[in-house]
């Protein structure tokens, strides 16, 4: 990142978002997420749709899930992910100084706020157990609207 002032940069920001899968806690260490990307094809190869059978990123499955013109398919496909996320979030493991930078921010006068694919719900819970009382919310990917 040559020609950037990241001191400058940090100092003059007020808010810190960070990506919750590594920057705050590994989300899959306990339940790897190529596991959860099979248990979701395995779902769609039940549903009787053709998935290539290699891929391990659940949110590739379910990209590949909102192309096959099947929205109830598609909730279906993401109720499954957004389960085996909050299963997942439980036994995440910290990342470390992750609670010690959440709050310093904090003590700084910033804003933080964990930002991830999962819902908003599945962040907060791992972190809130940190006793960080500086992270107010979280930002996920936006739910499948509803028929």
């Amino acid at each position: 990142m040559a020609g950037i002032d990241l001191t400058a940069l940090i100092a003059a920001s007020r808010v810190l978002l960070l990506d919750f899968d590594g920057p705050v806690c590994g989300l899959f260490a306990g339940h790897p997420a190529a596991g959860i990307a099979t248990a979701l094809r395995r779902l769609l190869v039940e549903r009787g749709v053709p998935v290539v059978p290699d891929e391990s990123d659940p949110m590739e499955v379910l990209r590949y899930a909102a192309t096959l013109g099947r929205p109830a398919l598609t909730r279906e496909v993401e109720d499954a992910l957004c389960a085996a996320e909050l299963v997942a979030a439980r036994s995440a493991e910290p990342t470390p100084y992750a609670r010690e930078l959440l709050v310093a921010a904090h003590r700084t006068g910033r804003r933080s706020s964990p930002t991830t694919p999962p819902p908003p719900a599945v962040p907060i819970s791992p972190v809130r157990s940190w006793s960080v009382s500086c992270i107010r919310s979280s930002a996920g990917r936006t739910p499948i609207p509803r028929a």
